[in-house]
């Protein structure tokens, strides 16, 4: 068994490919990651000209940032969706097992990584929450980071986001019979 390259495991984690990258896989990705690139580098350079000209015509350099970055975050998350979506109706996302020990492993896996991705998510989500509203306020950071509602916001988020994650995780493990 060899050892994949980081390159390979970059493009299976960025795709959520937990099987082999086979050549019809990395076939369609890259026919996937084309056709997504092109109106990507289109639009922002659409969006960087944008807010070179609402610079240009006087408009205050904070509002011209700001609709720059909403706009880079529209269309990350249309290319996100699309790209989600191409992978999915190309069922490369499945993870396929041939029997029932092998599925039982598998699915043991999907829950400890999404277990894992799961506290990463709340405590990163936690320690940007609570920067972003200790931001200009005057008190210490610490005050922010303890406070109740900061926490159970914090715990729903994070929660709500291993559950919905570990569900589309055992939706992808498939059971195939080879006869």
């Amino acid at each position: 068994m060899t050892q994949a390259t980081l390159f390979t495991r970059m493009i299976k984690h960025f795709y959520g490919i937990t099987g082999p990258l086979d050549e019809y896989r990395l076939g369609q990705l890259n026919r996937i990651g084309n056709t997504a690139l092109i109106p990507v580098l289109a639009l922002q350079m659409l969006g960087a000209l944008g807010a070179i000209f609402a610079v240009a015509w006087q408009m205050q350099a904070e509002t011209a940032l700001l609709a720059y970055v909403w706009f880079n975050m529209v269309v990350v998350l249309v290319v996100m969706a699309y790209l989600g979506g191409a992978v999915g109706r190309l069922h490369l996302t499945e993870q396929e097992v041939t029997t029932p020990k092998e599925k039982k492993r598998a699915q043991i896996w999907a829950l400890i990584r999404t277990l894992i991705a799961g506290v990463w998510f709340t405590v990163m989500f936690h320690l940007l929450n609570t920067a972003i509203a200790w931001g200009g306020s005057g008190q210490s950071y610490a005050s922010f980071l303890f406070q109740g509602r900061y926490l159970w916001g914090t715990l729903v988020a994070g929660g709500g986001w291993t559950v919905i994650m570990l569900i589309i995780a055992l939706r992808r493990i498939k059971e195939v019979n080879e006869e």
